[in-house]
């Protein structure tokens, strides 16, 4: 795969663009951003996350049940051993399902208090490339720094380094459903779908 090609101005020797460009205004949403991340999960990932969460919820059943009859046969040691398991497996469920709930208000909190890490930014998509323009700078991304992409109703990812590394392409940003449709047709044009 070649490098990524990046540069921070536009050459003016370059051939017109083949389709009208594509204008994108506007940020990333705290949503948007939670959702990139989903969509960038291999599918592997979803499916193990699923499966521990399911078996967490059976041993909490089982340990409950386990703790419920031990205290009817009164067996106050064996009872207490019992409900000391309960809370350790509430304690894991805390762990995988209690920090997803602390990221995201976290997250809805930073970007209450304008401190997000997406900036609004401004732009347009051609056929040669991704030209940005942001508070903090201006950026030309060629689509052969991409390997690939992914998409979903809400946004598209733009992989640099699949699964490492991707541009994040939010729906929200385009001025129409029609601009939307045109980009998502040139990113099936330009790259391979993951």
């Amino acid at each position: 795969m070649s490098a990524p090609e990046f540069s921070t101005h536009e050459s003016s020797d370059q051939e017109s663009p083949q389709v009208a460009p594509i204008r994108f205004r506007g940020a990333l949403t705290v949503a948007d951003a939670f959702a990139a991340v989903s969509l960038a999960q291999p599918i592997g990932n979803k499916i193990a996350m699923w499966v521990i969460r399911i078996f967490l919820a059976a041993v909490l059943i089982y340990s409950i049940w386990f703790t419920v009859f031990a205290y009817q046969q009164e067996n106050r040691i064996l009872a207490r051993v019992a409900l000391a398991g309960v809370v350790f497996v509430l304690f894991l469920i805390w762990g995988v399902i209690g920090r997803e709930i602390w990221y995201r208000r976290r997250a809805k909190q930073l970007a209450k208090e304008g401190k997000f890490q997406y900036a609004p930014s401004e732009g347009e998509i051609d056929d040669h490339s991704i030209r940005t323009k942001a508070a903090i700078g201006e950026s030309t991304i060629h689509w052969t720094a991409f390997c690939g992409y992914r998409e979903s109703a809400r946004l598209a990812l733009l992989y640099m380094q699949y699964p490492a590394s991707y541009v994040i392409v939010a729906r929200s940003k385009f001025g129409c459903e029609q601009d939307w449709t045109r980009f998502l047709e040139l990113a099936s044009r330009k790259l391979k779908r993951l």
